[in-house]
């Protein structure tokens, strides 16, 4: 498979607002850790100062980034483990899953709406 072949995936994650970050550090671990059975290309982790001065809205000094590149097709798969992970810690914490110019949050919605949200954001990344 050759890098082209691969959907880029950044995963923003954020601690609560009173969260450091030594937090956001620890958040992103557990997540890889529960991201690894999915057999996923992890690019890159990288901490907010590291990202690129060209991002738009760069993320909170507290939050960790992982880019993961993928197959269209486990993109399903990344996101309900994403929404899982999110669903079974601190209600404060958020993720932001970015791909190209498009982002989702996954915080702050409804069960009901969280859903509605992923299944038009996977509408438009998987299809094909």
């Amino acid at each position: 498979m050759t890098e082209p072949d691969l959907l880029r995936v950044l995963l923003n994650i954020e601690p609560a607002a009173d969260g450091d970050a030594e937090e956001g550090d620890e958040l992103a671990r557990r997540l890889r850790a529960e991201l690894s059975g999915l057999n996923l290309d992890l690019l890159t982790t990288l901490s907010a100062s590291e990202l690129s001065p060209a991002v738009q809205e760069p993320p909170r000094r507290t939050s960790r980034l992982l880019e993961y590149g993928l197959l269209p097709g486990a993109l399903t798969m990344l996101v309900a483990v994403v929404r899982s992970w999110l669903r079974s810690g601190n209600a404060d914490r958020r993720i932001q899953v970015t791909i190209g110019g498009d982002t989702i949050e996954l915080k702050g919605a409804t069960p009901a709406e969280q859903q509605l949200l992923i299944d038009e954001f996977l509408r438009r990344h998987t299809a094909g």
